[in-house]
């Protein structure tokens, strides 16, 4: 019995990186984004280790993948976009905006007060990249 694929059709980079923070798929992630850039003002290698983290927490509490809904910051730069990653038992979740241009990630970072497009997600606890953030998370930015 042969299984079917799911054929995945990824334009450019921003498609990439979102497609495989969806599957918590760090080594991909890992060899997508660019070595000389910074990522949340950490070092590529120091981002992908936080983010590598974040995924292992989603994964301890059940989750298998993750859902991913766009949105925008609300306070900062209301132009700047991402999307809020959701796991598919906990509903737990992280919100990363996507410094993009022409097609490619500039920047990734997690937003402290995102808006999405769609009202109504259940959202659990959040999940932090950067784990210092947590211990602040109810004072403001």
């Amino acid at each position: 019995m042969e299984t079917q694929k799911e054929e995945i059709k990824i334009a450019n980079q921003i498609e990439a990186i979102q497609h495989f923070i969806k599957n918590m798929d760090i080594e991909m992630i890992d060899a997508f984004l660019d070595n000389d850039l910074t990522y949340q003002d950490f070092k590529k290698n120091i981002f992908i280790n936080k983010l590598s983290k974040s995924f292992e927490i989603f994964k301890i509490d059940g989750d298998t993948t993750l859902s991913s809904y766009i949105g925008a910051c609300n306070v900062c730069d209301k132009t700047k976009t991402g999307y809020t990653f959701i796991g598919n038992k906990t509903h737990n979740y992280m919100s990363i905006i996507f410094d993009t241009a022409d097609g490619k990630i500039k920047d990734l970072y997690e937003c402290s007060d995102f808006k999405n497009k769609k009202n109504g997600l259940i959202l659990n606890k959040r999940i932090f990249i950067n784990d210092d953030l947590e211990l602040n998370d109810n004072e403001p930015f």
